[in-house]
């Protein structure tokens, strides 16, 4: 069987939250195959089976159960095959479900043909044209699969013509109808990005975007956008975009948006004012970012393409956040300068003449006193001590202001040094500086009494965390030179304590339930000993798996 990858075909797909329904229309273009290619042996694709809309949302639910991507994986364009069936199957290592929608627009649907394996065969004449097909899964989730197609049997036959027989007049033989054919559904050419076609809807309110939010979405490839008019930027993007986002309340606000994708992504945005804007690699690491502040072009509909640099397709995440900005302070307004109050002129006062007094007699000069004896000379004072030399100031934290350490068992009533970051954020792993430690035994707190070393009453850190369900698990570690303790509250109140799981008295933890970590967060980084001590690095990361 032949195998051709989905990137050979230049397909794409549309990610994102539940927010289209399967549409043949998001297709960038078609395979064109005459049948006699694809009879002798079934003609295969590397495609990945999944996606987040389920048929009962999509009014398809009479069909059967399954989850399936807004955009075709595959769309055929087929010839010749008058008479010939489709047969159209698939193989994974998990529960795939097809979904197929044929050259008059019916649809078809299967799960378990062939074990967990689906399979279905379209009557002869509904694949003579546009034929779309996706392959998803029965219960979510994702993984790669083979989606195959074969034509089967031999086509259309003449009608036969019956024997002449010595009659004297033949019998009149019914005229055959031709079978009528479905017009194919035209595919749409590849073209350059517009808005005019809007991609699935998001609508936000300034104040509902202060803390980022991502959402799926799948960078790929089509038109190379530095030959379409008007659009000042580069590479491959397609003509659909990932997400059109209708905005308000964005006086006093710039708008932050990112891509982070397992390939080099670019993102391609279109204003409220049809202003284009483009970046490739804001972020470093091959991922863009744009930060839009014209109000102008933020309150209304923006478009959102999700690009890659090599037209190639892959996975990724797209995040939105409204970010204030300053108002202009206001100018005091002028005030008007106080005259001063005439005061009267002061008239002189009359001075009285003066008596004239009598010169005395000149007193008799004094006798000269005694020279004074010499004074002895003064000792030497001694000198001053020198001042002690000023305690040095702690290190900064970064991050935010110190935090002063409060006696206690560790309560979340206090707050560390607060951090806003998002899942996006944190996939690329993220250190922050402790002074490990602390003074009440964590045996003695209530909701603690099992678990060992010491700590403080207020947290090190507060992270207030975003994004954090499309991934798989948060590792949070601590690298010292001393027995350091981990203890972690999630955003739905659960205690998490790790001693030594890092290896070498360092500890490390594993949160799996990422739903519960959007929300604040607060870390303790403790130590085993009552009496120790020492400087740590926490380090948090978040994983897809």
């Amino acid at each position: 069987m032949r195998l051709m990858t989905a990137s050979a075909i230049a397909m794409f797909a549309m990610g994102g939250a539940a927010l289209a329904c399967p549409n043949y229309q998001l297709s960038s273009g078609a395979l064109s195959y005459d049948s006699s290619q694809i009879t002798a042996a079934p003609q295969g694709f590397s495609v990945s089976a999944g996606g987040n809309f389920t048929l009962d949302q999509c009014g398809l639910g009479q069909l059967g159960f399954g989850q399936f991507r807004s955009a075709p994986d595959l769309t055929l364009n087929l010839t010749n095959m008058a008479g010939r069936e489709l047969d159209v199957f698939a193989s994974s290592d998990c529960d795939p479900a097809l979904l197929v929608n044929d050259a008059s627009g019916q649809w078809y649907f299967n799960d378990d043909r062939n074990g967990l394996q689906p399979g279905l065969t379209l009557p002869a004449n509904a694949a003579d044209g546009r034929v779309d097909i996706w392959i998803g899964t029965f219960a979510g989730g994702g993984c790669p699969a083979v989606l195959s197609v074969q034509a089967l049997g031999s086509g259309a036959q003449p009608i036969p013509q019956p024997v002449p027989q010595p009659v004297p007049q033949p019998v009149p033989q019914p005229v055959p109808q031709p079978v009528p054919q479905p017009v194919p559904v035209p595919v749409p050419a590849s073209a350059c990005p517009t808005w005019a076609e809007p991609g699935p809807a998001l609508t936000f309110d300034a104040s509902e975007i202060l803390q980022p939010l991502s959402y799926v979405a799948q960078a790929t490839g089509g038109t190379d956008v530095t030959s379409c008019p008007g659009i000042d930027g580069r590479r491959f993007a397609s003509q659909v975009p990932q997400f059109s986002v209708t905005l308000s309340g964005m006086e006093n606000h710039s708008l932050r948006l990112l891509a982070n994708a397992d390939c080099d992504s670019t993102l391609l945005v279109n204003g409220a004012d049809t202003t284009w804007y483009y970046n490739d690699d804001g972020q470093g690491s091959l991922q863009p970012q744009l930060d839009i502040t014209d109000a102008a072009a933020l309150n209304g509909r923006i478009d959102v393409w999700v690009g890659t640099y090599n037209d190639v397709t892959c996975n990724g995440t797209f995040t939105i956040q409204a970010i204030p900005v300053a108002a202009p302070a206001p100018q005091p307004i002028p005030q008007p300068v106080p005259q001063p109050v005439p005061q009267p002129v002061p008239q002189p006062v009359p001075q009285p003449v003066p008596v004239p007094v009598p010169t005395p007699a000149p007193a008799p000069a004094p006798a000269p006193a005694p020279a004074p004896a010499p004074a002895p000379a003064p000792a030497p004072a001694p000198a001053p001590a020198p001042a002690p030399a000023p305690a040095p100031a702690p290190a900064p934290v970064p991050g935010g202001a110190a935090v002063t350490p409060t006696v206690g068992c560790p309560t979340t009533t206090l707050e560390g040094i607060a951090i806003t970051t998002t899942g996006s954020e944190l996939y690329s792993p993220d250190s922050f500086t402790v002074q490990a430690g602390g003074q009440t035994s964590l045996s003695t707190c209530p909701d603690l009494s099992a678990v060992t070393g010491v700590a403080n009453a207020n947290p090190h850190y507060t992270f207030y965390l975003s994004g954090m369900e499309t991934y798989g698990r948060l590792e949070i570690e601590v690298a010292s030179d001393c027995d350091t303790t981990l203890l972690v509250n999630d955003a739905a109140g659960n205690w998490h304590f790790n001693d030594d799981a890092g290896g070498a008295f360092q500890p490390e933890l594993n949160l799996t339930d990422t739903a519960a970590l959007n929300g604040r967060v607060d870390v303790w980084v403790g130590t085993f000993g009552n009496s120790i001590a020492c400087s740590a690095e926490l380090e948090m990361e978040t994983w897809n798996f």
